[in-house]
C-alpha cells in the first residue's frame, strides 16, 4: 500500500494507492479530500491525546467552529460540559466559549483530576463507553436514557446544560 499526500493551498488530498494482486496490475485509487486546513490546526490545539475518548468526542464536535449557525447561538454563551466512560482512560471536558468549541482530554484514574471545583464543569455525565456509543448512535430514546439514569448506569448532573450536546448535534445536520 503507498499513501501519498499532497497538499495545495487550503486544501489537503491524500491519495492511497492499493495493489489489489501482485499478479493483476489493477490498482484502486482512493482520493480523501480535505478542505480548510485551519481545521487541522484546530485540532492540535486542543489537548487531546490520539486514539482517545476524547478524541472522538473533538471529531464529533469539533466542526461546529466552522457552522455559522452554532456561531450565531452560542455567541455570548459559556459553559463546559464533562463525559466520563467509567471504563476508559480519559474523559473529555467540552468547552463552549464564546461560539467555539474545544475538548480537553483529562485523565480520569483519580476522581480528583474530575472535581468540579478543579475543572470548574457546569454539566457531567458518566457511563461507559458502550452507552456513550449506544447514546452518540441515537440508537438509544429519551425514555431509553432516563431508564438508564434511575437504574444508575448512567450518572448525571445538570442535565440541562448536559442536554446542549443534543442541541450542538443537531447543528452537525
Amino acid at each position: 500500500m503507498l499513501i501519498l499526500q499532497l497538499e495545495f493551498p487550503n486544501t489537503l488530498f491524500f491519495v492511497e494507492i492499493l495493489k489489489l494482486n501482485a499478479v493483476d496490475v489493477t490498482t484502486r485509487l482512493t482520493i480523501n479530500y480535505r478542505t480548510d486546513l485551519t481545521n487541522m490546526s484546530e485540532k492540535i490545539s486542543n489537548d487531546v491525546k490520539e486514539g482517545t475518548f476524547a478524541e472522538a468526542i473533538l471529531e464529533t464536535y469539533g466542526p461546529l467552529n466552522n457552522n455559522e449557525k452554532f456561531k450565531e447561538k452560542y455567541a455570548d454563551k459559556s459553559f463546559k460540559i464533562l463525559l466520563n466512560p467509567k471504563n476508559g482512560k480519559f474523559a473529555a471536558l467540552i468547552t463552549v466559549n464564546n461560539g467555539t468549541v474545544s475538548v480537553k482530554g483529562i485523565e480520569n484514574q483519580d476522581k480528583k483530576n474530575l472535581d468540579q471545583q478543579e475543572l470548574g464543569w457546569d454539566g457531567f455525565m458518566q457511563t461507559t463507553l458502550a452507552l456513550f456509543d449506544e447514546i452518540g448512535k441515537g440508537n438509544l430514546s429519551q425514555s431509553d436514557i432516563v431508564k438508564k439514569v434511575v437504574s444508575r448506569k448512567i450518572k448525571m448532573k445538570n442535565v440541562k446544560i448536559v442536554a446542549k450536546l443534543s442541541e450542538m448535534g443537531a447543528l452537525l445536520n
